[in-house]
């Protein structure tokens, strides 16, 4: 599989393209056309126009009734869960961090054992942030949570949801929004600003 993304990379076409999707979909490779259809638009492979089958591929809706039952009890839009889901994990129920962070939405532990002790479902052990249900849960609960404290905005609460709630009040108390686009662009880690701009751009998808 990997030698079939090199060659549609090295040679990209639109037919190439689809048929590496096609392909890797077909042997069960979903997480791979998944991270292949991402670099198709990111990086312009092959012309990539609006091609169904590289942007179905690049937003998939994995999980999406799992997604949908989680954001309803947590009061968060679907498709901002779902966006965040997509760039926390790709949709990999192992995915784990290199700090630590865990499963769909990549919750670290300690986030989620408190999450999980206030909703009155404590964790018994930290595999269980492996379980997508489980997981979902929780990752919703907690974005609810940054959607409340700041006033329903989805950029700020995707901020916070990545460089923690103590971090963003303070940037907010530094620099109040007057302008959400400039104040998005003047975050100062730039892990959390592209994140926040992934998130946005995966969620209006």
């Amino acid at each position: 599989f990997t030698e079939l993304v090199g060659l549609a990379r090295r040679y990209p076409s639109p037919h190439g393209n689809r048929v590496a999707i096609e392909v890797l979909n077909a042997a069960g490779e979903g997480r791979a056309a998944h991270r292949f259809a991402r670099a198709v638009i990111r990086e312009g492979l092959g012309g990539t126009g609006h091609d169904p089958a590289v942007w179905s591929a690049a937003f998939p809706v994995h999980f999406a009734e799992e997604v949908a039952r989680c954001a309803d009890a947590a009061s968060v839009p679907h498709g901002l869960l779902q966006a965040l889901v997509r760039e926390e994990s790709g949709f990999d129920p192992a995915a784990r961090s290199h700090v630590g962070a865990l499963g769909l939405t990549q919750l670290m532990p300690r986030t989620a054992f408190a999450l999980a002790r206030e909703k009155g479902m404590p964790l018994k052990h930290v595999g269980e942030l492996l379980d997508s249900r489980r997981n979902l849960q929780l990752g919703a609960f907690y974005l609810g949570q940054m959607l409340r404290r700041f006033e329903g905005q989805p950029a700020v609460a995707a901020a916070a949801y990545n460089g923690g709630p103590t971090r963003v009040a303070r940037w907010l108390k530094e620099k109040p929004i007057e302008d959400l686009e400039e104040w998005i662009e003047e975050i100062p880690i730039d892990e959390t600003r592209n994140y926040v701009k992934d998130v946005l751009a995966s969620a209006d998808v």
